[in-house]
């Protein structure tokens, strides 16, 4: 996809008649091949106003806690790496780590974006 097909079906740049609220994505961000997502993120950022929020979840393999698959710096690292280069594409991004369980990181997503 390219911005002209992106400016193709949003002419008036995510408008909604009588409005001018900002387009809000919430991106659920799993891992460092993710790039072809924010790519298609920074596209829509140029073709109106946009806000993002970078979303990634570190999954707890276990009810009780236990062993996590990674540490909470590195997906930290990956959040701040990701809303970095959205912001260098002029686009307001914010980031966040959450902590769910394997079998409850859609709840986690859901969670996050309706209190967003």
């Amino acid at each position: 996809m390219t911005s002209g097909d992106v400016e193709r079906a949003w002419p008036d740049g995510f408008g909604v008649a009588g409005h001018s609220s900002p387009m809000r994505i919430l991106v659920g961000l799993d891992n460092q091949e993710e790039a072809h997502l924010l790519s298609y993120v920074r596209l829509l950022g140029r073709t109106g106003e946009v806000i993002v929020r970078v979303l990634h979840v570190i999954e707890s393999i276990t009810v009780m806690g236990g062993p996590v698959i990674e540490t909470e710096e590195e997906a930290g690292s990956l959040v701040e790496a990701a809303v970095f280069s959205l912001r260098m594409a002029g686009i307001a991004a914010s980031g966040a780590v959450r902590y769910g369980r394997v079998n409850r990181i859609a709840a986690v997503i859901l969670d996050d974006a309706t209190t967003w």
